[in-house]
């Protein structure tokens, strides 16, 4: 049973940062939402979920564009979500 709770606090306070970073992202604070982001990949890894699954989708097209504009950490950032976005074997 420890093992589903921590599973699903890591699932929902993942989802909470990164609710948080499209918060700030909307408030055109780009490089502290890579932060906050990065923080909810943190806990999104191991996680499979439907819901962290469409997140890591919004962050891969989030990067894209913060790639473009050259806002530091975001290829990084692209790349782990990438990564977490990959069927576990």
């Amino acid at each position: 049973m420890r093992g589903v709770r921590r599973r699903t606090y890591q699932r929902v306070r993942g989802l909470t940062m990164a609710n948080l970073a499209k918060s700030v992202a909307a408030q055109h604070r780009h490089e502290e939402s890579v932060i906050w982001w990065n923080r909810s990949l943190d806990l999104m890894n191991g996680v499979n979920s439907g819901r962290n699954r469409k997140e890591l989708a919004r962050v891969r097209s989030a990067m894209a564009v913060y790639e473009r504009r050259g806002i530091p950490g975001a290829a990084e950032l692209a790349h782990r979500a990438a990564e977490l976005s990959l069927p576990v074997e």
